[in-house]
């Protein structure tokens, strides 16, 4: 199926949020579940390894190219826009050099953004390929508080290092050894946990050495 899109479909809360990004020097806008913008999908089958895994249903998994790997592994911090196109999702993914590790880990956090409406619980997953066996690690970021609580939040900016102030965030360790994907999950219809988006193994080209910082800024 032909998945491309013009990025002005785009919902206007959607592209006002884009571009409150767009004005923090922002390295890549990744397009993802489209086949515009760098980081690519990945049909069924995938391999890792030489494993091959095949797949029914859900969101397509997402390859990181050459040229995103460039960008994510240069040195200093990256911003990077991710827009999840099919349910008009976008994060701000934070890249951060990270000297004390190796190349076969990365640190994973995950946040949320409720000063732009972002306040119902969103999750990172790590799996082995395929999804096999139990589940590596997980995530898990949301309001203090609770829902309909209140709770005083920043606007992300710079000066306070893209924190709102007003979340509990999480923060895994992932080795390469035990990880080939991470899937990005959000509450659905009654609140039933679903799958927004997976990067497959090409995490570990893209991120391995890394600290990446997650923010859901639409949902």
């Amino acid at each position: 199926m032909d998945t491309r899109f013009s990025i002005e479909i785009i919902s206007e809360r959607l592209r006002a949020s884009m571009a409150l990004i767009g004005r923090l020097a922002i390295a890549s806008i990744f397009l993802l579940t489209a086949c515009e913008g760098s980081a690519t999908n990945t049909p069924s089958p995938t391999e890792t390894n030489g494993n091959i895994c095949i797949r029914q249903g859900g969101p397509p998994m997402t390859t990181f190219t050459s040229a995103d790997i460039a960008v994510t592994q240069g040195p200093g911090r990256k911003l990077i826009a991710l827009v999840f196109a099919s349910q008009s999702d976008a994060l701000l993914m934070i890249v951060d050099d990270a000297p004390s590790l190796t190349h076969d880990q990365i640190q994973v956090e995950i946040d949320i953004d409720p000063a732009n409406g972002v306040d119902w619980n969103k999750a990172i997953e790590a799996w082995a390929l395929c999804r096999r066996g139990s589940r590596v690690d997980l995530v898990e970021a949301s309001i203090k508080g609770g829902i309909n609580i209140g709770a005083t939040c920043n606007t992300l900016d710079p000066t306070n290092d893209f924190r709102s102030g007003c979340t509990n965030t999480q923060t895994m360790l992932l080795d390469r050894s035990t990880t080939d994907e991470i899937w990005l999950r959000k509450p659905g219809f009654w609140g039933l946990w679903t799958d927004v988006a997976a990067f497959d193994s090409t995490i570990w080209q893209a991120l391995g050495g890394r600290s990446v910082r997650f923010v859901w800024r639409v949902d």
